[in-house]
C-alpha cells in the first residue's frame, strides 16, 4: 500500500511539473500547500520560507545523526538512554492518578 501511495505521488507530481515551463520551474516544488501558506506572499517571503524550510530539515538529519552517534558511542539503544522522549505520556505516574 505503501508503495502505491508513492507511486501515485510520483505520477502526481510530475504531472504538475508538465504544467510549467522548463525556466519557471523550482526543483523541489509541487504546489503543494493544502493550508494556503504561501498565498498572497511575495516571491521574496517565499524564498525566505523555502530557505527556512531547507534550514529545518537539516536541523533533522542533524538529530538524526547524533542518535546514530549516541547509541554507537554508547552501545546502547537510545530509546533506553533518553527514555523520555519515547515514554507516550500516557504512562507516565502523574499523569495515571
Amino acid at each position: 500500500a505503501t508503495a502505491v501511495a508513492i507511486g501515485y505521488l510520483d505520477v502526481q507530481a510530475e504531472a504538475k511539473k508538465a504544467e510549467y515551463p522548463a525556466e519557471d520551474w523550482i526543483p523541489g516544488y509541487y504546489g503543494f500547500d493544502p493550508l494556503n501558506i504561501v498565498g498572497g506572499m511575495s516571491p521574496l517571503a517565499i524564498k525566505n520560507m523555502q530557505a527556512k524550510e531547507i534550514n529545518n530539515g537539516r536541523l533533522a538529519m542533524v538529530a538524526v545523526v547524533a542518535y546514530v552517534v549516541q547509541e554507537a558511542m554508547t552501545g546502547e539503544p537510545v530509546t533506553s538512554v533518553s527514555e523520555q522522549f519515547f515514554t507516550p505520556i500516557i504512562y507516565y505516574p502523574w499523569v495515571q492518578h
